[in-house]
C-alpha cells in the first residue's frame, strides 16, 4: 500500500486588533490607569479655568491704559461680545454652541479615547478649561475680557490660548490621542 503524504500549507494571517485595548501603543505614549483619568481631567480643567479667571480679574484691575511690552506684544483691556476674531454673533447662540462644544469634548474624552493617555488628558484639559473660561464670562457678563494683543491678531485671553493650543495638539497628535497607532 502506497504511503499517503500530507502537505502542510502555512497561511500567514494578518493580525488585526480586535479592540482598542489590543491596538499597538504609539512610541512614547503614557497612559493613566483606572478612573484617575476623569479626576485628572477635572483637576486640569479647573486649574486652567481658574488661571484664566485670575488673569482676567488682574487685567481688569490693572489695565486702565494699554501697556506696550514690545513692538509686537501689548496688553490692552477690551470686553468682547463677539466670537473668535471679533465676528459678531448673537449671545444666546454663542452660549449654546459653547455648551455643545463642552459636552462634545467630555463625550469624546470619555468614549472615544479608549486608553486615557497623558497627551489626551492635557489636550482635553486645555479645551475644556478654555471653553469654561469664556462660557462663564459670557453667561455672567455677556462678554469676554480680552487683554493680550500680538501684532495684527485681534485681542485674546488665556482661555482662547488654551483652546488654540488644545486644537493644535489634537490635530498634530490625533493618532496618539485616539490610539490609532503611530
Amino acid at each position: 500500500m502506497p504511503k499517503k503524504t500530507h502537505s502542510v500549507v502555512t497561511i500567514k494571517k494578518r493580525v488585526v486588533p480586535r479592540s482598542p485595548e489590543s491596538a499597538p501603543i504609539p512610541y512614547g505614549t503614557r497612559y493613566i490607569k483606572g478612573r484617575s483619568g476623569i479626576k485628572l481631567l477635572t483637576i486640569g480643567t479647573l486649574l486652567i479655568w481658574l488661571f484664566d479667571i485670575a488673569t482676567k480679574i488682574l487685567a481688569q484691575n490693572t489695565l486702565a491704559e494699554p501697556l506696550k511690552i514690545t513692538s509686537f506684544l501689548k496688553l490692552e483691556l477690551i470686553h468682547n461680545a463677539n466670537i473668535a476674531f471679533g465676528i459678531p454673533f448673537p449671545l444666546l447662540i454663542t452660549i449654546l454652541l459653547s455648551i455643545v462644544a463642552i459636552v462634545l469634548f467630555i463625550y469624546v474624552f470619555i468614549k472615544e479615547t479608549p486608553k486615557k493617555s497623558k497627551i489626551a488628558l492635557v489636550t482635553f484639559s486645555l479645551l475644556l478649561g478654555g471653553a469654561f473660561g469664556n462660557l462663564s464670562e459670557r453667561v455672567f457678563f455677556g462678554s469676554v475680557t480680552d487683554f493680550i494683543t500680538l501684532g495684527p491678531i485681534p485681542n485674546f485671553n488665556l482661555a482662547d490660548t488654551a483652546l488654540t493650543f488644545g486644537m493644535i495638539i489634537l490635530i498634530l497628535r490625533y493618532k496618539q490621542i485616539f490610539n490609532h497607532g503611530t
